[in-house]
């Protein structure tokens, strides 16, 4: 063999060596490696994704928590100066503003102590319009005083007459200072009295029973329309007497709505226990 060829066959098995134990390396060893990596990059990437929605969220969010800051440092709060449960209950009374006012019960449960302050446990139990027990319970809340609402239940009163009323019962933890490390005071309303008056009573029915015709009003249902004048009517009533009506005199479950002396009829409105009906009744010739 002539030394060209033999060094040519030399340099070819090296470069095979060469070649082989490279491609060996990266596809045995670092191939691992490289999945490795790759798994870390796409974790990277969700973590920079999130992080990213959250730095675009970050100004609204900074303006929420500035927000709330100002709210919370104009929000004075403080304990009761003793475990005093007069003290608590004249407080409550002094929360007691809307007319008609609440009734209430209030039961002293108990007295517990920790470091540097204590809770005062009472029960209260009451009841009256929806408005004023919402007022009320919102003002204990939302007083100068730290106190709690637990165990709050509230439901409707379901008597006819009393059907914008509602019954409640809740334990108040009052809290009250023991070491002078806390701003007391004798009960500040000021920012309770901040707090809107609520109007509107989710368990107001809808559909009510009918109250009975205890007063004897005309039934309009049950009687006859006998004439019509400009400003009355005339009509025999459900026990056949002749009785006279103006515009919006009470009839029974409503009022005298319109008179119509050209066409000779009256139109009454009337509440069914909450279903609205128009009544026209016509002069029967």
């Amino acid at each position: 063999m002539s030394y060209g060829v033999r060094n040519t066959l030399i340099l070819l098995i090296v470069f095979a060596l060469l070649g082989g134990g490279g491609f060996s390396y990266i596809y045995f060893i670092q191939k691992s490696e490289i999945d490795d990596l790759q798994a870390v990059h796409n974790e990277k990437r969700e973590q920079y994704e999130e992080m990213r929605a959250v730095a675009e969220k970050f100004p609204v969010m900074q303006t929420a928590v500035e927000r709330a800051e100002d709210f919370i440092g104009s929000f004075d709060k403080s304990l009761f100066p003793t475990n005093d449960p007069d003290r608590i209950y004249r407080f409550l009374s002094e929360l007691n503003t809307d007319w008609p006012r609440v009734e209430f019960n209030f039961v002293f449960n108990d007295s517990t102590t920790l470091d540097q302050y204590g809770i005062v446990s009472s029960t209260l139990t009451g009841v009256g319009s929806y408005r004023s027990v919402y007022n009320f319970i919102n003002r204990i809340e939302n007083s100068g005083p730290v106190q709690k609402i637990n165990e709050l239940v509230l439901s409707p009163t379901n008597e006819a007459g009393e059907y914008g009323n509602a019954s409640f019962s809740f334990v108040l933890d009052s809290y009250y200072d023991r070491s002078d490390s806390f701003e007391t005071s004798e009960g500040d309303q000021q920012v309770s009295m901040q707090s809107p008056a609520r109007f509107h009573n989710p368990f107001y029915p809808l559909i009510r029973s009918i109250e009975p015709n205890e007063e004897n009003l005309t039934n309009v249902e049950d009687s006859r329309l006998i004439g019509v004048g400009n400003s009355r009517i005339f009509l025999k009533n459900q026990e056949g007497r002749l009785i006279n009506l103006t515009l919006n005199d009470p009839v029974y479950l409503g009022r005298l709505q319109m008179i119509d002396a050209r066409e000779g009829r009256a139109v009454f409105r009337l509440n069914k226990g909450g279903i609205i009906e128009e009544i026209t009744m016509e002069v029967q010739q």
